[in-house]
């Protein structure tokens, strides 16, 4: 089988991301934002309140069109955690959100 990967031209790529230090603050408005602590909605809620792109800030909807790849390197560089551990926490996330939508 032959697998071709075609650029998608709605991805958002940066060259610099300027990541602030996170506060319980930070979180809150998230929380707010997001209207959940879990999932997708959450982080990339947190992401937004943190994170600067080319010298612009995104809203959570915006990031949605983040690369995958990217996402994940964000989540590692505000948690710590590696890779294998976001990955799974993304797998599970996607899951439990996904359970919601079958309703």
């Amino acid at each position: 089988m032959k697998i071709q990967k075609v650029k998608d031209a709605s991805i958002l790529k940066f060259t610099d991301v300027v990541m602030k230090e996170a506060t319980i603050l930070d979180e809150i408005k998230a929380v707010k934002i997001a209207g959940t602590d879990k999932g997708y909605d959450f982080q990339l809620a947190l992401v937004a309140q943190l994170c600067t792109f080319d010298g612009k800030k995104y809203v959570m909807e915006d990031l949605k069109q983040l690369d995958r790849a990217d996402f994940l390197e964000l989540l590692m560089a505000l948690s710590g955690l590696k890779r294998k551990d976001l990955e799974k926490m993304s797998s599970d996330s996607q899951d439990t959100e996904d359970s919601h939508t079958k309703k």
